[in-house]
Formats: C-alpha cells, structure tokens, sequence
C-alpha cells in the first residue's frame, strides 16, 4: 500500500519540479527582459539627451569662433581699409577653407558682398541682411551643419535639430519642426491649456531636458532641448527631434532567448530520461507486485480453506464431545477451553485475512437480504457466554425499527457489530456492563434506513494518545491489562475500512477508567420484495421435529462428513453422503432419488467436481425438484466474495466452516417448510 503511495508522491514531485523550472525560467528571462529593456530605454534617452548638450556646446563653439573671426576682420578693416573692394579681397585672403565664405556689409543699410559669387546667379557677389528674416534664413543656408558641427550619427538615424529664440521662432529648422514657431507647432498638435503652455515655453527656454510629444503625424516624438550659451548674447535654444521608436524600441536579447531554448531543451531531455527509467522501474515493480499479489492471493485463500477443513474439525468434534453426559467435570472443562481457544484462533485467522484484503484494495461489498432483528439477537446469543464467564451484564435495547429486511453485506455488518462487542467485553473488568442500542432512523438516501448502534461498555477505556491511533492496524495500548488479553490490533483496523467501504461513520468516546462509547451509523437499503414473515415464529416448537429430513451432504473430508453427519444425527435428522461434486449430480439426477433430500449441503472445493459446477449442473437437469431443491453451500472459502459466487451459480444459502449447528438447523427449518427457493443466478 505503501509502494503506489511513494511512486505517486514521487510523480507529483518530479511534475512539480519541473513545473516550478520552467516557471523559474520564464520569470527569470522576463525579469531580465523587462530589466535590459528599461536599462536600454533610460540609456537611449539620456544618450539623446547627452547628444542635445553636446550639439549645444559645438554650436555654441562654433558661433563663438565665427563671432570672434568675425569681429578681427572688422577691427582690420576699420583701421587699414578705405573701399568696398578692398575690403572683399581681404577677407577672401584671409579664408583658408574652400567652402568657407565671407561676407562684408554696411552698418547703415546691412546690405553688402560675399567673397564668393552665388550658386544660383554666376558673376553675382551682393548680399542683403536689410531684414532680419534674411539674416536668419542666411544663417539656415549659410550653415554646414554637417561640416562645421560635430553632427551626431549611427545612434539616432531619424534625429533633426532646430534652433529657436525666446519666442520659438525657428533660426534653424528641420524638416520635422512645422510652422513658423516650435510652439505653437507644439500646441496644434498637443492639446494644452494656456497655463500649460507657457510653463513648457519657460522650461524650454530657460532649462535642459526633454518631453514628449505628438508631430504633425500624430507619431509619438521626444524633444531634447538645451541652451546655447549666452556669452555672445545669443538667447537660443537648440533643439533635437527623434522618433519614440528610436527611444523605446530595444532589440531581441538572442542570447537570452537561445538560453532560455537550451534551458527547456535540457529539461526535456531529463524529463525523458527520467520517465523512461521510471516507466522502466515501474512496469518491473508492477510485475513483481503482479506476480507477488497473485502469489499472495492464492497462498490465502489456500490457507484460508486449508485451515478451516481441520478447525470444522476441531470445533465439530468438541461440540459433539461436550453432548457426552458421562464427561467429568474437567472434561467439559478442558473442552469449554478448546471451543474458545478455537473461536479465537478463527478470529484470528479472519483478521489476518481481512487486512490482507483491505491492503490489496479487494475487500468488497456483497449485498444480500437478511433480517437485521435475527442478526442483532443471533450475534447476541453468540456474545452472551463471554459475558456471563465474566459476570458483564450485558443488555439489548431495540428502539423505532420501522423496517426489519434489509440489503447489504451480511457478513461485513456482522463483522463490524462483533469485533465492537467483543472488544467492549474483552476490555471490561468482572463485574462491569456493556449496553447496546440499536435503532433506526430517516435516512437522506431513497430507498435507505439509517441504521445506528451503540455500544456502551465499563470497561478500562483509552488514553486520548491510543484514541488518536487506534484505527491503525497492530495497534494495542500499552497496558499491563491489555497484554493479558488475548488479540492481534486488528479489530478496529478493519472495523473502520468495514464501516468506510459502507458508506457509513464511527465515532469514539472513551476515558481511561471510565469506559467507551461506540457510536456506528450506516445507510442502508431496505429490500421490499422479501415477504414478510418471522423465521424465529416457524429458530419455534411445532416445527421442532426434524425427523422426516433426510439431508445429502456433499463433502470429500472423512472427518468433516463424520462431523456433520453426527451434529445432525444428535438433532434427529438423517443424512447421506456424496464423496464429490459429481457423485452429488448422479445422485440428483437419478429420477428414483426425485423428492429423496429436504436440502443438499454443498462442500465447494472437491475433487473429481467442484461444488460451484455440480451446482450449475444440478440447476439445468430437466426436473423440478433438481431446480428447486434447496442447496447451501457449507464450505471453508468463507468471504464475501466466496458467498456471492455461490449464490450465483444458484445455490440458496452460504455457511462457512467450522459450522455452527444452529446456522445448519435454521437452513433445515427453511427448507421443510418451503422457503428454500432459489435466490442466486442460475
């Protein structure tokens, strides 16, 4: 039981493992993901920020060089210079680089020449700053950007830069800067309140930073913008322009990726291993379990049979020995001891069983019909001995029973209410009492009773500690009193699987000194089709003469036939014997013994022809008495399972060995007075 539960374990464990792996990965790589594409986007914008501050810092250098340039050949040409012309040649001498120009103009009307001709008017050298428009536009045509600055590449492939004064007018503007302000292209395009817009018009003409935007495309765009210096009393602000996408796009971490694939790659391939080793494992230690549980199985139920043919033996004998009036007082005695040394040793053997069956999940429920009144008072009967040997006043209280027929397994029920009333005999010192209650209830299942019990004892009780484990098998409390009483610690082991397997509950009430309270409640279905009528009215004295039964007994064992054929004989009935399953046939089917036998007792495990076939075979003669005759099997295989195989091959009856005499008479009973038809499947 144990091995199923640490492969199953053992299952979830390597399921789990994998499962928290695998999630472990895909947080882990997120977490990096989610971490480098943050650390990438903080590090491309403040990039494009530090891009903006640089090209503020050449272009201030840059005019700054002009300015000074500028201001030379002014000082120059004032002091040394009297015409125009003179002073175009100067300054066309003084210009190194080629795709520099210089340009020398009045102070009273801004309007004067260029030291090189224009692009688009060859032989023209004028120039015109009258109006401060030209100026700028000059300055946007004039300027190299991409030649006189340190123009940024490769990081931003979609930048543009603007240059605007301290009402946003452009002096320089990309193609991305729209309108003839940065703010108001700003403002037609990003919604704001007039407040708002001119806190953003001081932060950009005062400060450095960047904020985010909409274009004239409704596209998502970061603006850097930074001052240029105001040591030549330049009040710019120089502007750059990029995409969002070129902030926030990150590329795919491959790395990552190619990780994370060998990662789960990996944990397949020791998934597959892994499995294929336990399917390996598995599949042998099933065939181990397989062979080992069949072996199991067969040994017991061999040893179950085996055991039983000599005790029907020992408990048959002692029961016939006890009827001998001439026995002395030590006899009967030494023969009392055996009949309960016997029942022990039975008890013993069916508690070794069941618990091999509940371990091998094969105890099952075999419904059948039967009296609950007779099983109560016919377990009562049995219990009574034990009591009065020990001076136990033992009383039976029936309350509210509304329904006497009812439909379970006979021989689990009986089980459960035995092992608790012999328990509460066990465990109660000379003198004491046990009170059993029965009673029935509604029960919230169709068609069923709530059947309950309690039994109630004096006795010596248990500690909390026991109570808590009492269920599990071999278990017995530590106490001088308990180890001088005989039992194995199964009792209540398979009293709780009985009681589980029926769907019912058991509860316990105990206190060391004080006793226990036993408390069982089961559902269960109640049969309408059985006719109602008393047994014990017909286990009565008109009925009582037996002596015109004739009875065949199907039994193989010398000693078991000598047993029952005297158990029978001191009760005034008749038997015959049939040695095999096939001798009983011939017997039955003879048309001269038609009528011959009141009942046929059915050993089943025979050789020649076993009890179940001869059965079968009985039931398909052609005769009515051979279809009706009462059959009952009386055999050594005694479990459920075991009586529901013989009702189906329709015999009428189950009595397991050793036998009890009055089982055997109730069957006779039956039998002569017409109420042994058959209820099995033919």
């Amino acid at each position: 039981m144990n091995k199923p539960s640490k492969r199953k374990f053992a299952n979830i464990a390597i399921i789990l493992i994998n499962v928290l792996f695998v999630l472990g990965l895909l947080i882990t790589e997120w977490q990096y993901i989610h971490l480098s594409n943050n650390r990438a986007r903080e590090s491309n914008l403040d990039l494009f920020n530090d891009t903006n501050t640089a090209l503020a810092n050449t272009t201030n250098n840059y005019l700054t060089g002009e300015s000074h340039l500028c201001r030379s050949w002014a000082q120059h040409l004032n002091n040394n210079v009297q015409t125009m012309d003179d002073a175009v040649d100067f300054v066309r001498g003084s210009i190194v680089d080629s795709t520099i120009m210089g340009h020398v103009i009045y102070k009273s009307d801004l309007k004067g020449f260029s030291t090189r001709e224009k692009a688009d008017q060859p032989g023209t050298y004028t120039v015109d700053y009258s109006s401060l428009s030209n100026l700028f536009s000059s300055y946007q045509e004039g300027m190299n950007f991409k030649t006189r600055w340190t123009f940024p590449s490769g990081s931003f492939n979609h930048l543009e830069v603007a240059i605007i004064d301290r009402e946003g007018s452009y002096i320089v503007a990309g193609n991305s800067f729209t309108g003839a302000s940065f703010f108001g292209f700003y403002g037609s395009y990003n919604p704001s309140s007039d407040a708002k817009l001119a806190e953003i018009k001081n932060e950009v003409t005062h400060n450095s930073g960047h904020l985010i935007m909409k274009n004239s495309n409704k596209e998502e765009c970061y603006i850097s913008y930074s001052q240029i210096s105001k040591t030549e009393n330049w009040d710019w602000t120089i502007l750059t322009l990029v995409p969002a996408s070129d902030i926030l796009d990150v590329h795919v971490n491959w790395l990552v990726i190619i990780l994370l694939v060998a990662g789960l790659g990996l944990l397949f391939a020791f998934d597959v291993a892994v499995f294929l080793v336990l399917s390996k494992n598995l599949k042998e230690a099933a065939d181990v379990a397989s062979k080992a549980s069949k072996a199991k199985t067969d040994f017991l139920s061999t040893m179950s049979h085996d055991i039983r043919t000599p005790m029907n033996a020992i408990v048959g004998l002692t029961a016939i020995a006890k009827e001998e009036k001439n026995n002395p007082p030590s006899t009967q005695k030494a023969l009392g001891k055996i009949e309960q040394a016997s029942g022990h040793l039975l008890t013993l053997i069916n508690d070794i069983l069941d618990i091999s069956k509940i371990e091998s999940g094969k105890l099952v429920i075999n419904p059948l019909s039967f009296s609950i009144k007779e099983l109560f008072e016919g377990l009562l009967s049995v219990s009574h001995s034990s009591a009065e040997a020990k001076h136990i006043a033992l009383t039976y209280h029936e309350h509210d029973f509304k329904e006497d027929t009812l439909c379970t397994d006979k021989l689990r029920l009986n089980q459960i209410f035995t092992n608790l009333l012999s328990n509460a005999i066990k465990y109660t010192e000379e003198g004491g009492s046990v009170d059993i209650d029965t009673w029935e209830e509604e029960s919230e299942k169709e068609g069923c009773v709530k059947l309950i019990f309690k039994i109630k004892d004096t006795g010596i009780g248990m500690s909390k500690e026991f109570v808590e484990k009492m269920y599990l098998p071999f278990s017995r409390a530590t106490d001088s009193r308990v180890n001088s009483i005989e039992g194995t610690g199964l009792g209540l082991a398979i009293t709780k699987q009985m009681v589980d397997l029926m769907g019912g509950t058991i509860e316990c009430e105990s206190e060391l000194e004080k006793g226990t309270i036993f408390v069982v409640t089961i559902d269960i279905p109640v049969d309408k089709k059985v006719a109602d009528s008393s047994l014990e009215e017909q286990a009565s004295k008109e009925d009582s003469d037996l002596s015109s039964v004739n009875v065949l007994v199907v039994e193989d064992n010398e000693i078991n036939w000598e047993v029952i054929s005297t158990l029978l004989s001191m009760n005034g009935i008749s038997s015959e014997r049939a040695e095999n399953g096939k001798a009983a046939l011939e017997l039955i089917a003879d048309k001269n013994n038609e009528g011959r036998y009141t009942i046929v007792f059915m050993d089943i495990q025979m050789p020649v022809m076993n009890g179940l076939d001869a059965t079968r075979a009985i039931r398909k003669l052609d005769s009515d008495y051979a279809r009706n005759v009462p059959i009952v099997a009386m055999t050594a295989d005694a479990f459920s399972e075991n009586v529901t195989e013989c009702l189906n091959a329709g015999m009428n009856g189950h009595i397991a060995k050793p036998i009890d005499i009055n089982l055997v008479l109730t069957e006779i009973r039956k039998a002569k007075n017409g109420q042994g038809e058959t209820h099995g499947k033919q």
